[in-house]
């Protein structure tokens, strides 16, 4: 059995500054992450390849 999964990138929360007062967003720095749902995705699979020895 071989197991796919797809991953996204999302840009990193912690490089975002939100001004709502001016209602502007600042990116300070664009850095990306795996996307949270995707990496829980990821996890799940390798679980699976584990308990079933997948590719």
């Amino acid at each position: 059995m071989r197991i796919i999964v797809i991953l996204g990138r999302v840009l990193d929360r912690r490089g975002i500054v939100v001004n709502r007062r001016r209602g502007r967003i600042f990116i300070n720095r664009e850095e990306y992450i795996i996307n949270p749902a995707d990496r829980c995705a990821l996890e799940a699979a390798l679980r699976i390849k584990d308990a079933a020895g997948a590719e």
